[in-house]
């Protein structure tokens, strides 16, 4: 069954003259987008002012030194990453380390874990070695391990055929669907990192990514790869709505020839369509149960219109004066007036 997103406060969003300044913000500093929003949001926060309220004046204002909180950011960084700010790894740890991909480390663990599992080392400036991380990468490793168990695909039943786009007619990919469980990280009563499997709001049944987008009220099926490969798409035109976007309606605002200004807007629109697509996975009874309530909702407004054509043909009341009209024909007879 799918998880519902949560709801956004509208109190805590941008106006639209902001968010395109956000945008252009994001471009200047060649970052994504949800950087650009977070510096922002952190600048005026700071300030005491909540999202809503943030005029495009007061953000033109503020652009300069919104910029420059970030270079301070990446300036730290860029300490905390020199030489005089490197971790104190041994001599035969630092030259493991330095191998990069050949390492026997690598993508093992990150900088960030090493600050975190050796947190007492690093502030009493003893050295890291090799042994040490070594046993971290053990350590990552049956983390792995257990979020695998945790994850573990389960048989959802009979084999389906891809109906990705990515998979010609002629070559459906015929696969068996699952429904994996969705975890999270948690502090044991001992204060120890540990993992479990996300539950639902409401009920304790396990949250689960699915394999079947409902389309025009049809349940489509989609293989792990393809799965991946849609939310990699839309990840993708995000990042490319926050880098070309700003530059893309500055064109639009520049372009004479009115055939050009629609081909570049259209083409706007489609990458903005596309960042902006919600991709929800069901599994197979989470994409029934969509579908039931689709149809449900089709039904009652179905419903209502057939009621309202019914009470647009009843007469009026004794209480009217003049013809016996329906109260739908006085109502038009206002509308109609009023617009004259």
């Amino acid at each position: 069954m799918a998880s519902k997103s949560p709801v956004r406060n509208p109190d805590e969003r941008f106006v639209d003259a902001v968010k395109a300044g956000i945008e252009k913000l994001a471009a200047d500093l060649n970052v994504p987008l949800s950087m650009g929003m977070g510096l922002t949001k952190a600048y005026f926060l700071e300030k005491g002012k909540v999202q809503a309220k943030v005029t495009a004046a007061e953000f033109e204002a503020a652009y300069g030194e919104i910029k420059a909180m970030h270079r301070s950011q990446t300036d730290e960084k860029k300490v905390e990453a020199s030489d005089n700010g490197r971790l104190p790894l041994s001599e035969g740890g630092q030259a493991e380390w330095d191998r990069g991909r050949n390492s026997r480390w690598f993508k093992k663990f990150s900088i960030q874990d090493i600050r975190d599992r050796f947190v007492t080392k690093i502030k009493g400036s003893e050295e890291v070695t090799e042994a040490d991380l070594d046993t971290l990468a053990g350590e990552k490793d049956a983390e792995k391990a257990v979020i695998a168990g945790l994850v573990n695909a389960r048989d959802d039943g009979a084999k389906e055929n891809c109906g990705s786009p990515a998979h010609s007619d002629a070559v459906a990919k015929e696969f068996q669907p699952v429904a994996k469980f969705r975890i999270e990280w948690f502090l044991t009563p001992e204060g120890n990192k540990s993992w479990r499997r996300r539950k639902h709001a409401q009920g304790n049944d396990d949250m689960e990514y699915g394999n079947v987008l409902v389309v025009d009220n049809q349940q489509v099926f989609y293989c792990d790869p393809c799965r991946q490969a849609a939310w990699d798409v839309i990840a993708d035109a995000k990042a490319e709505l926050a880098k070309r976007g700003p530059a893309m309606r500055e064109a639009i605002a520049a372009e004479q020839d009115a055939a050009k200004k629609v081909t570049l807007q259209m083409e706007l629109d489609e990458l903005a369509e596309l960042a902006n697509t919600k991709l929800t996975l069901y599994t197979r009874a989470g994409a029934d149960r969509k579908i039931g309530a689709i149809a449900k909702a089709a039904s009652k407004n179905s419903a209502l219109v057939d009621q309202l054509k019914a009470a647009g043909g009843r007469i009026g009341g004794s209480r009217y004066s003049g013809p016996r009209q329906s109260k739908m024909d006085r109502l038009n007879v206002r509308f109609a007036k009023r617009g004259n």
